[in-house]
This record gives structure tokens, sequence and C-alpha cells, in this order.
């Protein structure tokens, strides 16, 4: 089967709104993927890290490069976003909070920088 190689770099960038449970300092961890599955091939390319609440928010600017083997250019890509952190209430008890986010599109053009953005709260 033809196949054809597709790759860029996908700007991603996460502003969330902390909720009053995540105090300032809080370290929040967080894992970015984007993903293509074809007929032939299966594509992922994922990142992590962990970022702190400030000021009640969490803000995350990340690179996220990809290159895959595809059918055709410009089938589907999705590109996901999960946020979490534990939380410890006084009586030591801890729980944990989470969100995730996601957006589908078509495939860049071939070395393309595409930004993507992420609102909402934790």
């Amino acid at each position: 089967m033809a196949s054809v190689s597709t790759g860029g770099t996908l700007s991603i960038t996460t502003s969330v709104a902390a909720s009053a449970d995540l105090p300032d300092g809080t370290i929040v961890s967080y894992s970015a993927s984007a993903n293509l599955f074809d007929a032939s091939f299966s594509n992922s390319h994922s990142v992590s890290g962990s970022a702190k609440v400030a000021a009640r928010k969490i803000t995350i600017s990340l690179k996220l490069p990809y290159f895959w083997k595809v059918v055709a250019t410009g089938e589907n890509m999705t590109v996901s976003m999960r946020l979490s952190a534990n939380v410890s209430a006084p009586s030591g008890v801890s729980r944990s909070l989470s969100t995730n986010f996601s957006k589908t599109l078509a495939t860049p053009a071939n070395n393309a920088t595409t930004s993507i953005a992420f609102s909402g709260s934790l």
C-alpha cells in the first residue's frame, strides 16, 4: 500500500482556572498527545511534564513535534491534553482532580507549526 510521510510541530497552550482546592504552588501533572490511526498505520507522539498553580491559574505552553507515515495527506489527527493534581485534605485523606481536553483536526501541511489552545477549569 502506498504511503506518505508527514510531520510538523504542534504548539499547544493551555490556560486553566484552578479551583479553590488547588492553592498556589500545587503541582499539576500534564500529558499532551497527538494520534492518527488510519487503515494501515498507527501514529502517536506524546510529551508530559508538570506545572504549578499560580494566581489560581495553570498555564502550560509546549511544543509537540511529530513525524508520521500515513495513507494520505489531510487525514484527521486527534490532539489531547490531560491535567491532574492530588489534593490532601486536613484529615490526611487525599483525592485526585483531573480534566481532559481534545480536538480533532486535519493533519496540517508538512513541516507546519500549528497552534492549538485549550482552556477550562480544574
